[in-house]
């Protein structure tokens, strides 16, 4: 499975970044990664638009929103999958509010 990402805005400069998952590769995990990864290449600061068709991974990022990506032990380890990746989303989340 591999997971990537494409700077286009015309204001900055052009990047691009792609990698690929092992052990357990799901559509999902795919569209996780690709998100962790663009948040983790960009400078402080920015505005960042995501764009992603995957119904699973915005009604998940709802649902995490919803706690103000403060999770606690207990929902973190009742997520269904890809628990260490969506903490990871909300650890940027938060350090960068």
């Amino acid at each position: 499975m591999t997971s990537g990402f494409i700077q286009v805005a015309e204001t900055a400069e052009f990047s691009q970044f792609a990698t690929n998952i092992e052990q357990w590769p799901s559509s999902s995990r795919g569209e996780l990664s690709a998100i962790v990864s663009a948040l983790l290449t960009v400078p402080p600061n920015s505005e960042i638009i995501i764009q992603t068709d995957s119904k699973n991974t915005i009604d998940h990022f709802n649902k995490i929103e919803k706690t103000n990506f403060s999770l606690t032990p207990r929902q973190y380890f009742r997520q269904e999958r890809n628990g260490i990746i969506w903490n990871i989303l909300s650890e940027i989340i938060i350090k960068t509010i």
